[in-house]
């Protein structure tokens, strides 16, 4: 998988719901053996993107303003919790080690603004609002 390819992942497994849904559907019915490593990655990658917004280092306040817009309309879904109790799940199932994710309300812990440098053209829609020309 592509550094690019795991991105998307992880924008769609944090701001997705269906495509979390999926996947837990597939954990929940036992189907552990085809989750690969970077597929684990790009679900840590999610819960980081839920953290605090960062203060500096994102690429335009366009990229900044829509990734502010994705967390909000993810939050109805309960994502964070989603996310990091389907991780935890994964980790047991594949007897890895619990992962050790930042406290998604600690006032520290940003989303790293690389992600948000990467994530401006990530292929997620915001609405269906058509562009005045």
């Amino acid at each position: 998988m592509t550094p690019r390819e795991r991105l998307q992942l992880s924008y769609e497994l944090a701001l997705f719901p269906p495509r979390l849904n999926a996947f837990w559907h597939s954990i929940r019915d036992g189907n552990t053996d085809d989750v690969s490593d970077d597929f684990l990655e790009a679900l840590d990658d999610a819960a980081r993107l839920h953290l605090a917004l960062p203060e500096k280092g994102y690429a335009s306040l366009r990229a900044l303003e829509r990734l502010a817009l994705y967390q909000a309309r993810s939050r109805a879904y309960c994502m964070p919790s989603f996310i990091r109790a389907v991780r935890a799940r994964t980790s047991v199932a594949r007897r890895l080690p619990k992962p050790s994710f930042p406290a998604i309300s600690s006032a520290t812990s940003r989303c790293p603004p690389s992600d948000v440098k990467q994530g401006r053209d990530s292929g997620l829609v915001v609405g269906s609002c058509s562009r005045r020309e």
